[in-house]
């Protein structure tokens, strides 16, 4: 009998299968550079993504999987959407969930490893540059399941310097929700110059 609460796999497997052919219709629609898989079945399987602005990691040692991931992209705008669900995973080390975004002087991962049993997960990220230079940075990380959990969020201070805004760490069933939108400050030439001239009076009356 399956505990309450307990992603349903045939479920959501028809519906990460249904999302991929939806999206890839738009994006042939929409003329947008795309990548984009989708996977369901059982056994052993990994998968990865690198990019600039977004990455992930799926895998498990053995169950039933269903998995997709899409990225759009052009010259101002990148997104991207990846989910993992597995059932039955065994714990080990081949059995995770990785997922990081980069953008606005911000960078956020969260390492979900060990997964055991039934586990749900994903992303959805997307990176705006406006016309004036200034970058939008908006991410959305959902996870549910028995597992090992790593979160960090590092930005940077006023002076630039790096900051961890943000660290989580966790053994066993949780539910999170990550959710962050940041824009990155223009620097103007003439902040710069008003600095200088600050310190310069601070050494002139010292």
């Amino acid at each position: 009998m399956r505990s309450p609460g307990i992603v349903d796999f045939r479920k959501y497997k028809y519906f990460a299968v249904l999302m991929a052919c939806i999206c890839f219709a738009g994006a042939v629609i929409a003329g947008a550079n795309i990548i984009q898989t989708a996977v369901s079945g059982s056994g052993k399987f990994f998968v990865q993504h690198n990019f600039q602005e977004s990455g992930d990691i799926a895998g498990t040692k053995s169950g039933d999987i269903a998995y997709s991931y899409e990225r759009h992209w052009d010259r101002q705008t990148a997104t991207g959407r990846s989910m993992f669900i597995v059932t039955g995973a065994t714990g080990s080390y081949e059995d995770q969930y990785v997922v990081r975004g980069s953008a606005a002087g911000t960078k956020v991962e969260y390492r979900v490893e060990k997964l055991f049993g039934d586990f749900s997960g994903s992303q959805e990220i997307k990176v705006i540059i406006e016309d004036s230079g200034e970058e939008n940075f908006d991410n959305l990380i959902l996870l549910k399941g028995n597992a090992t959990y790593y979160g960090k969020i590092r930005t940077v201070d006023k002076m630039g310097r790096p900051l961890d805004a943000e660290t989580l760490f966790g053994i066993g069933e949780f539910v999170v929700r990550s959710y962050i939108n940041v824009s990155s400050e223009i620097q103007k030439p003439e902040d710069w110059l008003a600095f200088c001239d600050e310190v310069s009076e601070e050494l002139t009356a010292a």
